[in-house]
């Protein structure tokens, strides 16, 4: 069988296609899926015989799917591929050099990568199929062959090491294993956010996303709002107004002189500057201090998809009305 050293274990401390250790050596209490596609419990017995057996078995050609806590398995979710296991080989343990753990080396997908490196999911799961088990006792089982395979944050085998907390143990390696985000920070971010801990890499880019999306319409209302106000004549028309108010947006002084000299041209009265800054400043959406941004922004989206003809800044101001009362 193929024997790798943990040396080539992959650093994920910048996470990366390569080596990683995906079951420890053990006796590890899980669930097991029978050919009727029922979960029966039982005890998994990894140890040399059987990670020897899982490595000759191999993957496929095209590789091994791994998903997010075996979702793929449920018609109505999602099979996106978070990597790809591309080889499996054995791993002389830390405590123990003649007893292997399993490794495979796995191809990250855009999907995958920042899951690993924001500690979205720290550990593997891995998955066996009974037909593919030998039955040593009543309820334990030793695998010949990986079905399967996950990343979870609620792993079976007690045994795994954190994916984001494993360095390649290379003495020439210099760096440290302080990671640049630490879990702390992570939870923290989530709560701001709005999620949970059990958040996917999705609900976080989405969360993300969307307070951008928040931002940006508070600032473009904000702008809409001062060029409405500086231009009290109504010398402007909508395009016009439009057209200055995405400058406001793009740099605030330059658009206010762009905006008076515009107005000087007609005689308005240039002198008067634009509304008090507290009277249109975009509200705070993080912390807990005023949360609604978000829902104005998903409402006006639903008035966009309702109204087609309608455009974005008209949705969301009519969005910041029905929700905010203004």
């Amino acid at each position: 069988m193929k024997i790798i050293q943990r040396s080539a274990l992959a650093n994920q401390r910048k996470p990366s296609d390569g080596w990683q250790i995906i079951e420890a050596a053990g006796e590890h209490s899980c669930h097991i899926t029978t050919p009727e596609g029922e979960q029966v419990p039982a005890v998994m017995i990894i140890d040399n015989a059987a990670i020897e057996a899982i490595v000759e078995a191999g993957v496929p050609a095209e590789g091994l799917l791994v998903d997010k806590d075996h979702l793929s398995h449920d018609m109505s979710q999602s099979t996106e591929a978070l990597a790809w296991v591309r080889e499996l080989a054995a791993c002389p343990r830390e405590d123990d050099a003649g007893s292997y753990d399993l490794a495979a080396w796995l191809e990250l997908t855009a999907s995958g990568r920042p899951l690993i490196a924001g500690k979205v999911y720290k550990h593997f799961s891995t998955e066996y199929l009974l037909e593919h088990c030998e039955q040593v006792a009543e309820d334990s089982y030793r695998p010949q062959r990986l079905d399967g395979l996950a990343l979870t944050n609620r792993p079976n085998n007690p045994g795994q090491r954190p994916i984001t907390n494993r360095l390649a143990a290379n003495p020439n390696n210099n760096q440290t294993t302080k990671m640049n985000i630490t879990e702390s920070d992570m939870m923290t971010a989530l709560a701001k956010l709005g999620l949970g801990e059990e958040a996917t890499g999705e609900d976080l880019l989405k969360a993300i996303d969307d307070l951008q999306l928040s931002v940006q319409n508070s600032e473009q209302a904000a702008a809409e709002e001062i060029v409405k106000n500086t231009d009290t004549e109504g010398e402007l028309d909508k395009e016009e107004q439009q057209l200055y108010a995405d400058e406001v947006v793009k740099n605030r002084e330059r658009g206010l002189r762009l905006l008076n000299r515009r107005l000087r041209k007609t005689g308005a009265n240039h002198n008067r500057g634009p509304v008090a800054p507290s009277a249109v400043r975009p509200r705070a959406v993080l912390g807990g201090q005023q949360p609604g941004e978000m829902m104005v922004a998903n409402r006006a989206r639903e008035i966009q998809r309702s109204c087609p003809d309608k455009n974005w800044t008209t949705c969301y101001n009519e969005a910041r009305r029905e929700l905010c009362g203004r």
